[in-house]
């Protein structure tokens, strides 16, 4: 064979004997000839297809009940039963993910082979092959194993033909199954695979050799497919749901008689009423085998018999000398003993003697400590008093009076009298971002600077402080390229109408800092990052989280979306700004185009959608503890998970309701900061609702956690309620969050998820009002367990493939780099 390229095809190997073209992916060999499978019968072609279709995602779970575990007992003894040291092995069925346990780490040559493809580059040698046309020259292995394929071949006779043909002289086939003692049914109607006529022209012309192999892989294809559509029809002719063959004893041991092989060992791995696992040897050549093994008995008894007598020899020889040891030992130890006891009794007097000096100087200690406390004590609250005197008069005489007055003279200054701008090749890439928002929190913010960082650029985000503070502003580096300014809220501003939208202690700090950008997030800073890049003559970046107008504020009694009067003005007031920014940013289709109409904008905002950082998926570990060990439920439970911020507007009550809609296995995990809140009044609607011992309560996660925070769950679910636009034309970062921890999603049904599920078949929506609605998504996903588990799938790779960040960071990138050299 030679290796070749093909725009059709790729990288494949083609045989000058035969014709026969092989694809190669993941650097592995696809040695499945499709001139074979494309002779198969129509039934063995369907039953064998549908068999390897549901056996792939067990081979991905790499279960415990795998025979790739190594921890399992019967796969240790099958291990030992095989002595496979030092020898060359095939083994047929191995699957492509996870070397098998029962083969240990000192064989000489091991490959694998198994008709399923890889993912990736196998951890060792395997090949996809079929077992009746294995691609090895004759007698290359000392042994071949099947262990638990055997009932997936196609055609058992011609797999031993193949296996007889490989095998060495002495070598061995070990095969393990599980044999019924009721009648074995008969295979399904299907004739025995044609062996394939190989051309001996070896001139054959590679172009032709392609076109007949793209013809007969397409013929093979558009079977398959048919098979698929067929698979009810074609399921009947099964065993079971994995396999449409069922062995005994004689079927296995003719099968092997009929192509020369002879009986060798056998062990009972188990036993039951029904059915019993059987390993069994089958010797390539029986007499010569029995032989070996009558001599290999012999020498192996006679080598035992002479070490033991040697050990026992030298174990004498030993306790002799250990004993001469151990007596003169035991003398001076005698000795050493009296000396020590004298020293003990000196040693203990002028211990006492120095303890009672150590409890005065203790005292005495103490008693100075207290002294000086108290007096730094008295110190300390003179000078605080002091300052807070100077503080407040300041305030009352600089901040408090013609606030009004002081925003309308900064924008009028902005406007008219703002600085001309610096040309780029004077722009450094100092970035100082605004927000309102808990940045400890904000997942959003925080990988935006990151990525910034990692880009080269030297980010600063001035926020509020929490919790009382003596410091105006407090600087803290996050990481490198990253630092909080965490400044004091002003009381001249807090409170007050204006003061949502204008935060003066931002401005005071900003203008105390040197900056090449600046980067605001959400309407509550636009204005005093307008103010600042205005004074400044630097760009303006507007990274808007939410259509901060039609979102919903706390009225005292109710949540509502804001009406009238103060909506015209907010809005008249951002639509002024917007046209002074350089960089318009937003988070979902409907929301960019919403702002487009809205504004009348020549150019539609810049989509940063909240997508989730694929790296946060391996932060899961085997240790991480999951959600179904966490609550206590077995492998029966669905379990659905709400991971997030938790309060009223989350609409967890509906999903409560939706459980006494739903079987008692069905259950919901609430996780996240607040649950502790709001637990009481949850736990007594599960109490009215008759679900309160399946309704959970866990706490939150670190916000670089959160994937491994899903583990266990069965689906995770969205439900917010349309309480406003903003609500409606949501792209939650939790919806992704959902997939990239391969779990399928429940959502409400609004534009922007809608059509990200039907477009990757990830999840399914219902109607958020109605806790039925809810409950029927969820009795969907637990009908079809397999269904379910390929959404999670799907949504994982469309994160991996499309929605992640470093994909959506690119169109933020371009923007900065266009500011950059314009």
């Amino acid at each position: 064979m030679r290796t070749e390229q093909h725009e059709a095809i790729g990288p494949h190997l083609y045989c000058d004997a035969c014709g026969g073209i092989f694809p190669v992916e993941h650097e592995t060999p696809d040695l499945k000839d499709v001139r074979l499978l494309a002779a198969a019968d129509e039934n063995l072609l369907a039953v064998w297809h549908i068999t390897q279709l549901r056996s792939i995602p067990l081979y991905r779970e790499n279960s415990p009940d795998s025979c790739a575990d190594a921890g399992r007992a019967d796969v240790r003894t099958f291990a030992e039963f095989m002595q496979l040291s030092g020898k060359s092995v095939l083994d047929i069925g191995s699957g492509a993910f996870a070397r098998p346990g029962y083969v240990p780490n000192d064989v000489g040559d091991y490959v694998g082979i198994d008709p399923i493809r890889p993912e990736s580059r196998p951890a060792f040698p395997v090949c996809s092959a079929l077992a009746e046309c294995l691609p090895f020259r004759d007698g290359q292995f000392d042994a071949v194993i099947l262990a638990t394929s055997l009932d997936h071949v196609l055609d058992m006779e011609r797999t031993f033909e193949e296996i007889r043909r490989v095998l060495a002289r002495n070598g061995s086939c070990y095969f393990w199954g599980t044999f019924g003692f009721k009648p074995a049914p008969q295979d399904p109607s299907i004739g025995r695979v044609e062996p394939l006529r190989l051309t001996t022209n070896v001139a054959i012309e590679h172009a032709e050799a392609v076109r007949e192999y793209l013809e007969q892989r397409d013929s093979l294809r558009t079977r398959l497919d048919d098979i698929e559509l067929r698979t009810d029809e074609f399921a009947q002719l099964l065993y079971d749901r994995f396999h449409f063959r069922h062995l005994d004893r004689g079927m296995v041991c003719a099968a092997a008689a009929k192509t020369g092989f002879g009986p060798g060992n056998e062990i009972v791995l188990a036993k039951t009423d029904v059915d019993e696992v059987l390993c069994l040897e089958l010797v390539k050549d029986p007499q010569q085998a029995a032989v070996g093994r009558v001599f290999s008995i012999l020498d192996e008894r006679e080598r035992t018999t002479a070490n033991v007598a040697t050990e026992l020899r030298e174990s004498m020889r030993a306790e002799r000398v250990h004993a001469a040891s151990t007596a003169e030992e035991l003398r001076s130890l005698r000795g050493e003993l009296a000396t020590l006891r004298e020293v003990m009794r000196k040693t203990e007097a002028e211990r006492t003697t120095l303890q009672n000096k150590v409890t005065n100087l203790t005292t005495q200690t103490y008693q100075l400590s207290m002294q000086v406390a108290s007096m730094r004590r008295n110190v300390f609250r003179r000078i605080g008093g002091a300052i807070v005197q100077v503080k407040n008069r300041l305030y009352e005489k600089l901040l408090t009076p013609r606030k009004t007055v002081h925003l309308f003279g900064l924008a009028v200054r902005g406007v008219f009298f703002g600085k001309r701008r610096k040309p780029a090749k004077e722009r450094g890439k100092k970035v100082l971002m605004l927000t309102v928002s808990q940045i400890d929190i904000d997942s959003r913010i925080n990988k935006v600077a990151a990525t910034m960082a990692d880009r080269g650029y030297e980010i600063e985000i001035i926020c509020h402080q929490s919790g009382a503070y003596d410091r105006n502003v407090i600087e803290e580096t996050v990481r490198p390229g990253v630092k909080y300014l965490r400044v004091k809220p002003d009381p001249a501003w807090t409170g007050k109408r204006y003061g949502l939208l204008h935060q003066e202690s931002f401005r005071v700090a900003g203008l105390q800092r040197e900056f090449d950008y600046v980067h605001v997030h959400d309407l509550t800073a636009l204005y005093v990052g307008w103010s600042l890049s205005r004074t400044r003559g630097v760009p303006l970046i507007y990274d808007a989280h939410e259509i901060w107008t039609d979102n919903v504020f706390y009225t005292g009694s109710e949540w509502a979306p804001l009406k009238g009067l103060p909506l015209f003005l907010i809005r008249r007031f951002e639509g002024f700004l917007v046209k002074y920014c350089d960089v318009f940013l937003t988070v979902s289709p409907s929301i960019v185009e919403e702002f487009t109409r809205r504004y009348k904008l020549r150019e539609p905002p810049v989509m940063l959608a909240n997508f989730p950082d694929a790296a946060l998926a391996d932060r899961v570990t085997e240790e991480t503890e999951s959600v179904r060990d966490l609550c206590g439920l077995t492998d029966e439970h669905f379990v659905t998970l709400y991971i997030g911020g938790v309060n009223p507007l989350r609409n967890i009550e509906t999903v409560i309701r939706a459980h006494q809609h739903l079987p008692d296995e069905f259950v919901f995990a609430i996780r996240g900061p607040g649950i502790q809140i709001y637990r009481d009044e949850y736990e007594e609607l599960a109490k009215l609702c008759g679900v309160s011992g399946r309704i959970f309560y866990l706490d939150p996660v670190e916000r670089d956690d959160i994937i491994a925070g899903t583990k266990g769950a069965d689906c995770g679910i969205v439900m917010l309620k349309n309480l406003c636009p903003n609500f409606y034309w949501f792209y939650p970062n939790k919806f992704f969050e959902y997939m990239l921890a391969e779990l399928p999603v429940a959502v409400s049904n609004f534009p922007d998820v809608t059509a990200h599920i039907e477009r990757e078949k990830c999840g399914v929506v219902f109607d958020p009002e109605s806790p039925e609605s809810i409950a029927e998504s969820l009795r969907r996903l637990a009908s079809d367990p397999t269904e379910a588990k390929a959404m999670g799938q799907r949504g994982l790779a469309g994160i991996r493939e499309r929605y992640n960040w470093d994909e959506a960071t690119q169109g933020l990138m371009r923007e900065y780099e266009r500011l950059g050299s314009e």
